[in-house]
């Protein structure tokens, strides 16, 4: 049972500053600790419901999260419900040390050789960029999505929400830790950097751009993301090799951006080899 000193050190986490003071957050439900402790990011303390049903979760894990903690603690219903930000507290968390990447670690992910994950993918090469999101919601899903698409690294420009927010964590479902992704202070320098590269910049507009189905996907190719409300920024905007549209064919106003992104990866995955 954790004391009450305890509790109150650990809420500390539930804000913004302690957070990125810190290099710390809490982290709850085991996919989201799965992929903890898949990427070997470090676990300072386990927390574990006192009536947890070890046989609901995957085979091992309990173990495996322990062995990497510093300390496992016991705690109440009551407790975990004070450390949870969900509605329904899960029955394991864990405060784990973790820090978005710096722009320069990032590209130095993407240069490094592709190795066996891009060869299974005939050698594209993927990066996702947000200019703006600021739902958090959206931003999870946006980074779980470019994971599912086999993107190499995300990279979430001024004005996108807090990548430690408890609702981007949850809504990544484990991705936050298994893909590179880094924050950065200019897009327009960072999107320059990855051109050097070879990477041709698309945008998702919401009108007035080329149709999906008529674009020829490079084979390094930066999608940008834009605000939920206002689309990408003319600044980014200008830095496009191409602006990109997605065609209504109901009466919706618009599609939200993770949903936007999942059928412009969708289109760029599915195009028949050799178009």
């Amino acid at each position: 049972m954790l004391s009450k000193a305890r509790i109150r050190d650990l809420q500390r986490y539930q804000r913004k500053k302690h957070r990125i003071a810190d290099g710390r957050l809490l982290v709850e439900g085991w996919r989201s600790l799965e992929a903890v402790a898949g990427a070997g990011v470090g676990i300072d303390s386990l927390f574990l419901a006192e009536e947890i049903d070890e046989k609901e979760l995957p085979a091992g894990l309990i173990a495996e999260l322990s062995s990497r903690s510093r300390r496992t603690e016991r705690v109440t219903p009551t407790q975990m419900k004070s450390l949870s930000s969900s509605v329904t507290p899960p029955d394991l968390a864990a405060l784990i040390t973790w820090r978005p990447l710096g722009t320069d670690a990032l590209i130095d992910a993407i240069s490094a050789d592709p190795g066996n994950a891009d060869n299974r993918m005939g050698g594209f090469r993927l990066l996702v960029v947000t200019d703006g999101v600021s739902d958090p919601g959206n931003l999870g899903t946006i980074i779980r999505t470019a994971d599912w698409f086999g993107a190499r690294g995300v990279f979430c420009g001024p004005g996108s929400v807090e990548l430690t927010n408890p609702k981007v964590v949850q809504a990544t479902m484990g991705s936050l830790f298994q893909l590179p992704v880094s924050v950065g202070d200019s897009t327009a320098v960072f999107l320059g950097r990855v051109r050097e590269l070879g990477y041709s910049v698309v945008s998702l507009e919401l009108d007035g751009a080329t149709d999906i189905r008529e674009v020829a996907w490079p084979d390094k190719l930066v999608v940008v993301v834009g605000n939920e409300a206002r689309g990408v920024s003319g600044d980014t905007r200008a830095l496009a090799d191409q602006r990109v549209m997605i065609p209504r064919f109901g009466r919706a106003e618009s599609l939200n951006a993770a949903a936007a992104l999942a059928v412009t990866l969708g289109a760029v995955r599915l195009q028949p080899k050799g178009d």
